[in-house]
């Protein structure tokens, strides 16, 4: 059986993580059987402190990206091998864009934004008991702002 690990359901999502939700898209769209198990918690469990990784019967693969090259080489679920190479290389180039960048520009919204910044804080952060529900939130959101502004993003608010 294949157990996908994530954060579990948030934000109004079944995941709040996009490349959670990458695999679980693939998944699907692959008509490939899986079980879901979704708690913050698992972070702490998984083999590089990130999510999402798979358990595909024994296997552990980590990173949605590998996660998707094993199920395409393990189910022969390769959506795009009717394309050309010079197609295939496009779709590379998008996938791997939206990765890299639509991703920090999440981060930005969800952590730096006045105007989501309260929705996420109380989805994160509302059920810890009051100090930390001042504390963690504040050290969390610096910590994030300081990533976003390393990777460059945070540089054009």
């Amino acid at each position: 059986m294949i157990t996908l690990y994530g954060f579990g359901p948030g934000l109004g999502m079944y995941d709040p993580s996009p490349f959670v939700l990458k695999v679980a898209a693939f998944l699907r769209l692959a008509n490939i059987d899986y079980r879901y198990n979704g708690n913050v918690n698992y972070v702490f469990k998984a083999p590089k402190k990130k999510l999402p990784y798979l358990d595909d019967n024994g296997t552990i693969v980590c990173d949605s990206t590998f996660i998707i090259c094993h199920l395409k080489d393990r189910y022969a679920s390769d959506f795009d091998s009717h394309l050309s190479p010079q197609q295939q290389a496009v779709a590379t180039l998008i996938s791997k864009s939206l990765d890299e960048n639509f991703y920090w520009c999440l981060v930005y919204f969800r952590w730096i934004d006045s105007a989501s910044w309260p929705t996420v804080k109380n989805a994160l952060f509302g059920k810890l008991p009051f100090p930390l529900s001042t504390i963690v939130p504040l050290v969390a959101r610096r910590g994030v702002s300081k990533q976003v502004y390393q990777q460059g993003t945070g540089r054009h608010n």
